[in-house]
C-alpha cells in the first residue's frame, strides 16, 4: 500500500472499527498524521511568535496596547485550525489502530494499553510493528497489500524506467 492509498483508505473507512489494516496502511497513516500535525503546529508556533513579539516589545517599552496584543495571541486562529484538524483525525486514527490490532490477531481494546504509563506505550508499539496474521481470523481475511513486483532485469513494474537486456 502506498502513502496516498493509506490516506484514502483511512478517510474512506473514517469510523470503521471492523476488518483489518495492513502494517503499511497503519504506518503510512501515522506518517501522514505526524506530518500534517507537525506542519500545523509549526504554523501555529510562528503565528504565536508573530503575535506575541510585538506585545513583548510594547510591554518592554511601556507602550499602551500590550494587553490587546496578548489577547490577540491567546485567540490565535491557528489554534482553532489545529484543534479542528486534530479532532477530524481522531476517529480515523483510532479506527486504523483498531483494525491494525485486528490484523495482528488482537482485540481493538488493546488500544487502551496506552493508559499504562511507559510500559503500555512500548507494548502498543511492539504490537503494532508485528507481522500481520497470515490466516483469516475473527476480524476477517488478511489485509490486502500490493507488493511491488520486479522484472527479470531487476526493475520495478510499478513505474520508472526499466533497463532491458538486448
Amino acid at each position: 500500500m502506498t502513502f496516498f492509498d493509506a490516506i484514502r483508505s483511512a478517510f474512506g473507512k473514517y469510523a470503521t472499527f471492523t476488518g483489518r489494516a495492513s502494517r503499511s496502511e497503519f504506518w503510512w497513516w501515522m506518517l501522514f498524521e505526524f506530518l500534517t500535525r507537525g506542519f500545523l503546529g509549526f504554523v501555529y508556533t510562528m503565528t504565536m511568535l508573530a503575535l506575541i513579539m510585538p506585545a513583548a516589545l510594547a510591554d518592554a517599552n511601556n507602550q499602551p496596547g500590550a494587553t490587546a496584543a496578548v489577547l490577540g495571541a491567546i485567540f490565535n486562529p491557528m489554534y482553532f485550525v489545529l484543534v479542528a484538524w486534530s479532532l477530524a483525525l481522531f476517529l480515523p486514527s483510532l479506527a486504523v489502530m483498531v483494525r491494525r490490532f485486528h490484523d495482528t490477531g488482537r482485540s481493538g481494546w488493546y488500544a487502551l494499553i496506552t493508559f499504562i504509563p511507559l510500559v503500555g506505550t512500548i507494548l502498543m508499539i511492539v504490537f503494532l510493528v508485528e507481522e500481520s496474521s497470515p490466516a483469516a481470523n475473527t476480524w476477517g481475511d488478511p489485509a490486502v497489500t500490493t507488493p511491488v513486483a520486479t522484472t527479470s532485469a531487476g526493475g520495478s513494474t510499478t513505474g520508472g524506467p526499466v533497463a532491458r537486456k538486448k
